[in-house]
């Protein structure tokens, strides 16, 4: 009699980790702050945006935006966290890596694309 092959599934992992939590916040640029439990190799390889690691900081921010990004708008109006630019911000070949530096050029390149709340707005304005 025939058996039926069952394929594995691939379980996605929902919660998040300290240190990709903390990674997503842009928190982790030096190996000398890890939290508990984060690999320092990983962190690192992380760290340098090349494709062979895209998947890996795609799926940590995937997991961490939600998260992330209310609390990095309420704390740090007219910019955006790293992995931002790198998945979800709209033209993110107009965006150079020394106007990422500064946040009025954030902000300039937000408000030109229309991608600033009103809270941001309000935030930048007032004195």
């Amino acid at each position: 009699m025939p058996r039926t092959r069952r394929t594995a599934k691939k379980r996605r992992r929902l919660a998040l980790e300290v240190w990709e939590l903390a990674f997503a916040r842009d928190e982790l640029r030096c190996t000398s702050n890890l939290p508990d439990g984060a690999n320092p190799f990983q962190v690192l390889d992380l760290g340098y945006p090349q494709d062979s690691n895209a998947t890996a900081r795609r799926e940590i921010w995937d997991r961490a935006r939600d998260t992330v990004l209310p609390v990095w708008l309420r704390e740090r109006p007219g910019t955006r966290p790293s992995l931002w630019w790198q998945f979800d911000a709209p033209e993110p070949a107009l965006v150079s890596i020394a106007a990422l530096m500064a946040a009025d050029a954030q902000a300039d390149h937000l408000e030109q694309h229309g991608l600033l709340t009103n809270a941001e707005r309000d935030a930048l304005d007032a004195p």
